[in-house]
């Protein structure tokens, strides 16, 4: 697709940060909060930055939603006569193909909780952790 579509995201510092003020809230029973960003990033964003940060080539490619549920149905066909996982699922594309947006109100309401949204740092910072710098897996 176009890669326009959001990706809701959370750093792990903002979903730490929801978690301490979900716990300092103190009222008891169960409470569930969505701590996606709202305003997350693009597809396109994602894969940009992730390529930056393990310094290989932005891809420049885009494959249509059909084509790429053609080659899950296939690859997904190759895995199960080879007892071997498949490259991707269809659900895999299913889910990058989507614009799925978050509705993190009540997060923001009740815990106060505001994403500061630092992907690309992240991200970087995740790369450098894990040594895929230059790596074709990532």
């Amino acid at each position: 697709g176009s890669g326009e579509n959001q990706v809701p995201c959370v750093t792990a510092e903002d979903l730490a940060a929801a978690i301490v003020a979900a716990l300092e809230l103190g009222e008891p029973g169960e409470q569930v909060f969505l701590v996606a960003d709202p305003a997350g990033p693009t597809q396109a964003d994602l894969w940009r930055w992730h390529a930056e940060a393990a310094g290989l080539p932005v891809p420049r490619g885009r494959l249509s939603e059909r084509a790429a549920l053609l080659a899950a149905v296939l690859l997904e066909g190759v895995a199960a006569g080879t007892r071997r996982p498949p490259l991707f699922h269809r659900f895999d594309v299913m889910v990058l193909s989507r614009d799925v947006r978050v509705d993190a109100h009540r997060a923001r309401r009740m815990l106060v909780w505001r994403p500061r949204g630092l992907y690309p740092e992240a991200i970087r910072s995740a790369v450098r952790e894990h040594g895929m710098r230059g790596s074709r897996r990532i």
